[in-house]
């Protein structure tokens, strides 16, 4: 990779970072909460290996099941009920599948 494509990338990269960073401060910390949450969930799923055997790491999913209860409890009050249900159907999903999983 010739110098000149190396800073091109470069450029493209940190122009991306501050377009995501301008995108983070006007986003409402619910919504930024909201979507660590569907994040950690997302982990969670992926790490109880339901989509790739190969990524299966059960204290990985513990970890990011203890996360998203933990985040749930201060999220809480500051969700819909629809919102509710969408967290807690995930985490049960993510508990019962980590109980099977587990044997």
């Amino acid at each position: 990779m010739t110098e000149e494509k190396k800073d091109k990338e470069l450029l493209n990269k940190e122009e991306l970072l501050k377009d995501i960073n301008e995108k983070l401060e006007q986003m409402p910390t619910k919504e930024l909460v909201s979507v660590m949450a569907t994040d950690l969930a997302s982990v969670g799923f992926r790490k109880l290996g339901l989509h790739d055997k190969k990524q299966k790491d059960l204290d990985q999913a513990k970890l990011a099941i203890d996360s998203l209860e933990a985040l749930y409890a201060v999220l809480d009050k500051h969700l819909d009920e629809k919102e509710k249900e969408v967290i807690k159907a995930a985490l049960s999903n993510l508990k019962m599948t980590y109980v099977k999983e587990r044997g």
